[in-house]
């Protein structure tokens, strides 16, 4: 900040926690007891713990957030959603615990998870759907996952990471000029990465079109 004092914006954690800067965040999160009270900052400091290796610790403090504040919505008779800052916090929350139980191989449960983040709006359905899909194309749900690919082509059809699973997905099921088409924007997109364009060819080799497929090399 401007005058040299460290924020306690946990929107600015997060994104240190996402960028890989684990001890400023640590910093920040461990400086007011008072902000450590706060939904957004247990969400952090949970995630501060899976950064650290205690992935059991950071799931356990995820599910007391999302039961206090269940509980706190049965008291006051709201539902979660009619409040935008607890509800997002709730659904961050969600998110993060689905995906610490991925690491723990139980896809049931963040399957589960992420399905009533799909309901929400914003980046966290974004996030929500391309998850789905990639957890049913690393199980071989190839049907599932072209669902969830198709759901989310609906609402976010110029995202590049969603036109990137879908074509994976398109591929997957053989269906080579969809995919070609989902990956054009992806391979303009992202110049420097070649494997676009690496699949691409595939594709015009698996249509029979060699002379596409080659000059893609």
């Amino acid at each position: 900040t401007s005058n040299g004092m460290p924020t306690r914006d946990s929107g600015a954690i997060a994104n240190l926690l996402t960028e890989g800067h684990n001890a400023q965040a640590r910093v920040l999160i461990e400086n007011d007891s008072k902000y450590q009270k706060s939904a957004s900052m247990k969400n952090n400091l949970a995630m501060l713990k899976a950064l650290d290796g205690d992935v059991k610790g950071a799931v356990n403090m995820l599910c007391d957030l999302l039961l206090d504040s269940e509980d706190t919505s049965k008291l006051t008779g709201a539902e979660l959603s009619d409040d935008a800052a607890s509800g997002a916090v709730c659904g961050a929350a969600r998110f993060n615990l689905a995906y610490l139980r991925l690491s723990q191989r139980r896809s049931r449960d963040a399957v589960k998870l992420l399905d009533e983040l799909v309901k929400s709006g914003g980046r966290l359905k974004l996030y929500s759907l391309i998850t789905l899909a990639r957890i049913g194309l690393i199980g071989n749900d190839n049907q599932k996952a072209a669902q969830y690919a198709d759901l989310a082509l609906a609402s976010y059809r110029d995202n590049m990471d969603v036109l990137d699973i879908a074509g994976d997905i398109a591929i997957r099921n053989k269906q080579y000029k969809k995919a070609i088409d989902l990956l054009t924007p992806v391979a303009q997109s992202r110049k420097n990465d070649t494997s676009y364009l690496l699949k691409m060819a595939g594709c015009y080799q698996s249509l029979g079109n060699l002379d596409a497929a080659i000059k893609l090399l």
